[in-house]
């Protein structure tokens, strides 16, 4: 092929150096016209073309590049070698492409030209299983990467794709678990399904604005990618694109994109921000499920479709949506998980402030979501939304769920009600402050609140729902004030430092597991005003060893001391009521009935012994001393005075005994 040049009027010549020898020399002195010399032969490698620079092979040498420069020397180009041991290629149209790989070698450099053609593809499954590979070079020549290329190349940890590529095939890298970074060149327009997946190591990737779309799982399980930038020409993120990438903490979808398909972000347990702009029409199945740490999201007017368990078991989410009311395209179970949800969200009417999220509600301001990270905060009495100040009233449910840095939180004179689950999981809350303002108290507010070691109840509030207290792990006690009128269901269950508990004279009933394995508690004063107690409401209480029920206890559940296997029964009732499930003591603890009680019916005063009072003196662990707050029990005499001599139960004669009480 001949190339024209500029004529010259000094005579310099361009020399040829191949294998450290000059080959050539051609004269540049009045030469119209260039024929570049044969490609130079060197055995075991490939003649990749002539360079500028030797060693570094960054300047190709190409004929038009001599009028861009002034020839005042002679000039030397040098020939690039690449091996070709261990790569075996194909002919396909246009070129060769690489077919698969023979050798053992941990560094490839594929060429750009084999048999004087062009290499313009690597092949499926090409690389697929070769753990030995740790970095490849493609030539600019490669235009696409196919289906499972590198598939399992566990060691490869560098990889260049060139600017030539336009099609990377699925699976292309998948399992390339040393793979720490990537970047997606400017001639590629998607990214295909499963072509990341698995890539383990891999903490960043730069993906230009020529990507339109990503595949199915294409990033899925990249564990150690923490962020991403996604580009405005992305149309859509397919199913399961993203999911189980579980240092994933935030990302925001560009306003180009129109749907998020299922599972994209499923148990993207780290991810705590993402923001949805108002070209999104669809949200997929399972879309955000179990994304653990994602505190609030908004939903533009524009999404008209969310599927099936779309937020399911993201514990902390708090979902704010600009609808006024449900879409009827969002399917029926979209928050199977009953997250809180606030409609009609617009600039007017919510507002965030130092990491609390406020709602205008009935004019005035509920705490819907705390954002931030102190360990102490203060709620205001008043908050300014839309211009206006208004009074903070209530704390949404679940609004300081999961605030793992929560330590300290007091509330203002301005609070009535604090929503259910509303400092679910706080495990660091140590101190919380609650005005006589408050009222109500929603079902398992402080549940799991495991650094909590005691609290105090206002005077003002009148229920204790249920699981209020579930499972704090480490409350030893709890101050139920006079107001308080019922306990719910679960409401100290496995509270396993819990200690001991005094029931106010106000509290009707006691719901079912109330106690429920609170292995600690030792003792428990239930007042005549209670008339019910629920199935299972101490069971697994293992060290408490007496429980004292007035005759006002009508009805006691099944099961509702099951496993107190030291325990013994004081009743005021003379014979079991017909109220009492017929297994209230299933594990037939000792029960001494006709218990003569004192006036406010908190301790035992006296019993009659006879030959079947106490019940069952067999049952395993004998019988238990009655219990006295303040007092230790010092035995049973025969006399009102109790002068003479003192007996323990087994050993008193049948007969009215006293109990006698020395105060601590």
């Amino acid at each position: 092929m001949k190339k024209k040049l500029r004529t010259s009027e000094f005579n310099y010549v361009i020399n040829f150096e191949a294998n450290g020898v000059v080959s050539h020399s051609l004269p540049l002195l009045h030469i119209e016209e260039l024929e570049l010399p044969t490609a130079p032969a060197k055995e075991g490698y490939e003649f990749d073309g002539w360079y500028w620079d030797k060693d570094i092979w960054e300047r190709p040498f190409e004929i038009d590049s001599l009028k861009e420069i002034e020839i005042s020397s002679n000039l030397t180009v040098y020939a690039k070698w690449v091996t070709i041991e261990g790569l075996a290629f194909t002919p396909i149209d246009g070129g060769y492409s690489v077919a698969r790989v023979t050798g053992t070698a941990e560094e490839i450099v594929i060429p750009a030209v084999y048999n004087g053609q062009r290499v313009i593809k690597i092949e499926e499954l090409a690389f697929a299983g070769y753990t030995n590979l740790s970095s490849i070079m493609i030539p600019n020549s490669v235009k696409s990467i196919g289906e499972g290329a590198f598939l399992g190349c566990s060691s490869l940890t560098s990889v260049t794709i060139p600017d030539s590529v336009t099609s990377i095939g699925s699976d292309a890298f998948y399992r390339c678990s040393s793979l720490t970074s990537i970047t997606i060149p400017i001639s590629a327009i998607s990214i295909g399904d499963f072509v990341f997946y698995r890539c383990s190591s891999l903490t960043s990737i730069t993906i230009p604005n020529s990507i339109t779309s990503i595949g199915q799982y294409a990033f899925s399980r990249c564990n150690s990618l923490a962020s991403i930038i996604l580009p405005n020409s992305i149309t859509s993120i397919g199913a399961g694109t993203f999911s189980h990438c579980n240092k994933l903490t935030s990302i925001t979808v560009p306003n180009s994109v129109k749907s998020i398909g299922a599972k994209a972000f499923f148990d993207c347990s780290s991810l705590a921000s993402v923001t949805i702009p108002d070209s999104i029409a669809s949200i997929g199945d399972f879309a955000f499920y179990s994304c653990d740490k994602l505190t609030s999201i908004t939903l533009p007017n524009s999404v008209t479709s969310i599927g099936q368990n779309a937020f399911k078991h993201c514990n902390c989410l708090t979902i704010y949506t600009q609808a006024v009311t449900q879409p009827s395209g969002w399917d029926s179970i979209w928050n199977i998980s009953n997250r809180p949800v606030y409609f009609g969200i617009t600039s007017s009417n919510f507002v965030e402030i130092d990491g609390l999220q406020y709602v205008l509600l009935n004019d005035n301001a509920i705490v819907s979501r705390y954002t931030g990270v102190s360990d102490t905060v203060t709620i205001p009495s008043t908050a300014i939304i839309g211009g206006a100040s208004v009074s903070v009233t209530s704390i949404g449910e679940r609004a300081f769920c999961y605030c793992d840095s929560l330590a300290s939180i007091t509330l203002p004179y301005s609070i009535t009600n604090i929503g259910a689950e509303t400092f679910y999981h706080c495990s660091n809350l140590t101190s919380v402050t609650i005005p006589n303002s408050v009222t109500s108290i929603g079902e398992g507010t402080f549940s799991h609140c495991d650094s909590l070691i005691s609290f105090t109840l206002p005077d003002s509030v009148t229920n204790i729902g249920a699981e209020t207290f579930y499972h704090c792990s480490n409350l030893t006690s709890v101050t139920i004030p006079n107001s308080v009128t019922s306990i719910g269901e679960y409401a100290f269950s496995k509270c396993s430092s819990f200690t001991s508990v005094t029931i106010p004279a106000s509290v009707t009933s006691i719901g079912r597991r109330v106690f429920y394995d609170c292995p600690s508690l030792t003792s428990v004063t239930i007042p005549n005003s209670v008339t019910s107690i629920g199935e299972y409401a101490f069971s697994k209480c293992s060290s408490l060893t007496s429980v004292t029920i007035p005759d006002s206890v009508t009805s006691i559940g099944e099961q509702a001391f099951v496993f107190c296997d030291s325990l013994t029964i004081y009743a005021q009732a003379a014979t079991q009521p017909l109220g009492w499930n017929f297994s209230w003591n299933t594990i037939d603890r000792p029960v001494i009935w006709c218990a003569e009680l004192d006036k406010s019916n908190n301790y035992v005063i006296s019993f009659t012994k006879s030959s079947t009072n106490p019940s069952n003196t067999s049952a395993i662990n004998g019988i238990s001393n009655p219990y006295r707050a303040g007092y230790s029990f010092d035995g049973w005499y025969e006399e009102q005075d109790l002068s003479g001599t003192g007996y323990t139960i087994e050993e008193a004669p049948n007969a009215v005994l006293y109990a006698k009480w020395v105060q601590n």
